[in-house]
């Protein structure tokens, strides 16, 4: 089982919550950790198998990209 960490950065925390809900509910993932820093960005790290990391980055990133 080969296990990947996934990053995604928003602006904004808001963002960063919805793409962490939708992500969840995508793929097997754990939330490593969601920091905030210092330019009102959040950067979210997940961690899971390759696949269902890639597939929570992507759905994450789509739904951040809209608001």
């Amino acid at each position: 089982m080969d296990i990947a960490l996934g990053m995604l950065e928003t602006t904004g925390l808001t963002p960063a919550i919805a793409a962490l809900d939708v992500m969840a509910k995508t793929a097997s993932i754990r939330v490593v950790q969601a920091e905030i820093n210092d330019f009102l960005g959040v950067c979210v790290k997940v961690r899971g198998e390759v696949a269902d990391v890639q597939a929570a980055i992507d759905a994450g990133q789509t739904v951040a990209s809209q608001m």
